[in-house]
């Protein structure tokens, strides 16, 4: 998977000036973005995120809107401009700045960090437990029950599984998480938020911070644990309601964004999909 090519240009320098009253100066492209470009400034402590022209700003005020709920110090917030909005528009992108937290990204390698990040994911989920929201403004395709690869035993799953919802952050993976001497430091990036099960998004988070291709799933059913030891609100998860909701993420994922069938990357998940029976 390749990173966005997203320019930091001029107008986006006068942008910041004019709408958050920063003064950019020279600027760092930081690691990350398949979609938007993240540009850490050296004034003000803090980090410009470009998305695609395709994500609205409605949508993004949204998503903002739960991070800013979460009430979890390791969740990073959008810094409102001088008029009270997370988001504007320069060339028809959305810009958004961030405060810059020091980090790198976790490493699944490493135990002690991806318990840590079973117990923020549980953290996180009870802090968002009772927040309402509006409808999101475009349906996630997290919602999605069926999809590119055909699977009749899925859909029919996928249609009787029935859980309480809530907010959550929608992509939690290790290059969303920084850790800095050991310790999580920042939780970013809130575009694909959204209201779901949370057993959703921990049957996702077992399979990211677990065996990642594999389809062992010793390691994921370990996070899990960490994660109910937390007290996240996600319900006990049995072997097949794990299996199916990995296999539904993967599909989603695959129908969403999958592009060409050549894909390296979505042919891995094609193939895990595949394996992977409850």
């Amino acid at each position: 998977m390749t990173y966005a090519e997203v320019p930091w240009t001029p107008e986006i320098a006068r942008a910041v000036e004019v709408e958050w009253a920063l003064s950019a100066g020279a600027v760092e492209r930081l690691t990350g973005g398949e979609e938007s470009a993240a540009y850490r400034m050296d004034t003000g402590g803090v980090v410009v995120r470009i998305g695609p022209v395709s994500r609205g700003s409605e949508l993004m005020e949204w998503c903002h809107q739960v991070a800013a709920a979460a009430g979890v110090d390791e969740v990073m917030v959008p810094l409102r401009t001088t008029s009270g909005a997370s988001v504007v528009r320069v060339a028809g992108r959305p810009v958004s700045v961030w405060p810059l937290v020091a980090g790198r990204w976790l490493d699944n390698d490493e135990p002690a960090e991806v318990e840590q990040a079973a117990r923020l994911l549980a953290r996180l989920h009870y802090g968002l437990r009772d927040v309402a929201l509006p409808v999101r403004p475009e349906p996630s395709y997290l919602e999605a029950t069926t999809g590119v690869l055909p699977d009749e035993e899925l859909d029919r799953w996928l249609g009787a599984f029935s859980r309480r919802r809530q907010p959550l952050h929608g992509d939690y993976y290790r290059g969303n998480l920084l850790v800095d001497r050991g310790r999580i430091t920042g939780l970013i990036d809130w575009d694909e938020a959204w209201v779901g099960a949370p057993e959703v998004e921990l049957a996702g988070a077992a399979r990211e911070f677990g065996e990642h291709w594999s389809t062992d799933l010793t390691r994921a059913k370990q996070l899990v644990a960490w994660y109910h030891d937390e007290g996240g609100t996600a319900g006990e998860l049995d072997d097949e309601t794990l299996v199916q909701l990995i296999r539904h993420r993967l599909r989603a994922e695959v129908t969403a964004f999958g592009g060409e069938d050549d894909d390296e990357y979505y042919g891995l998940l094609r193939e895990l999909f595949g394996k992977l029976r409850p």
